[in-house]
């Protein structure tokens, strides 16, 4: 009877560590598909230079899919100057201006014309001159021709060349004029400041006020209508894009799609001094009509 007893308590036990082994095992399986399911909805795991690296992207059926924002393709940011007295700004933010539109200017320094006025008067009196230098050497050169006299002759062409020197000298204080005359006229024109492109005035600040993306000094700051998407691409997709390629852009808050093209792909990443992955910018084209800061999301075929 006790054999008997012993013999079923073995069979239990084989048959308890059995369930055991199968349960351990399953949940293991399980756990490690889940993960695997994870990683993929997730992102790529790219290894390269011997680390292992998380790209931002996700890859679909139809190709790898990046999100990027809405931006001018132009911006301008305009500062004032403070060794100038301000005058008065034009434009307020929201409008829509054409390339040279005054924004602001300067009270101009009123004593340019005076000198222009100077200057244009001292043409005058190089001209009288140089048509005296012209004269006296056409008349050594009649004395010249009719002298045989070595000595005089020799006074004659020394006066001649000397006579050239004070026409060159006249023709160098005529260009000097000219081009005083040209730096002033262009400084009258420095005390407006005009816009450089046609587009949306952004904002105006009250001073050169660092702008919050990307700490540039503005007063004011003019956006182009023309738009593109912009998106970051790490090293390891950096070399599989090109320009001119065609994509698929997907406006979420229109709820529309376009087809864009990859317009430029910048040569040095946006994050150069980090240690980190390194991050190119690639700006896609998309149609105006998207407002600015809109999210796109643009996939690139495989």
């Amino acid at each position: 009877m006790k054999k008997f007893i012993k013999i079923i308590i073995v069979i239990v036990v084989l048959v308890l560590c059995y369930i055991g082994y199968s349960i351990f095992f399953t949940q293991k399986e399980n756990v490690q598909t889940k993960q695997e399911g994870e990683q993929s909805s997730v992102g790529l795991s790219i290894s390269g230079g011997g680390q292992e690296a998380e790209s931002e992207v996700v890859e679909t059926n139809e190709g790898v899919v990046y999100t990027g924002k809405v931006i001018p393709v132009e911006t301008r940011y305009y500062t004032k100057d403070s060794t100038k007295e301000f005058k008065g700004v034009y434009v307020n933010a929201g409008d829509l201006i054409e390339k040279g539109k005054v924004l602001f200017d300067y009270y101009p320094d009123y004593s340019a014309d005076a000198q222009i006025e100077v200057l244009n008067k001292g043409f005058s009196r190089l001209q009288q001159e140089l048509n005296d230098y012209y004269s006296r050497i056409e008349e050594y050169k009649s004395w010249l021709a009719g002298s045989s006299d070595n000595a005089y002759n020799e006074y004659l062409r020394n006066e001649i060349k000397n006579t050239e020197e004070l026409i060159a000298k006249n023709k160098v204080e005529w260009i000097k004029a000219e081009e005083s005359i040209r730096k002033l006229r262009d400084g009258k024109d420095d005390y407006f400041v005009k816009s450089e492109i046609s587009g949306l005035v952004y904002a105006v600040n009250k001073d050169n006020t660092l702008t919050p993306s990307n700490n540039i000094s503005s007063f004011v700051t003019v956006y182009s209508l023309e738009k593109k998407v912009r998106i970051s691409v790490s090293e390891y997709e950096y070399k599989t894009l090109q320009e001119g390629e065609k994509v698929k852009v997907k406006i979420e808050g229109l709820n529309k799609e376009y087809e864009g093209t990859i317009i430029k792909i910048d040569s040095l990443p946006n994050n150069l001094e980090s240690s980190d992955t390194s991050y190119y910018n690639v700006d896609v084209s998309i149609e105006d009509e998207v407002p600015y800061g809109y999210t796109a999301v643009v996939t690139v075929k495989k």
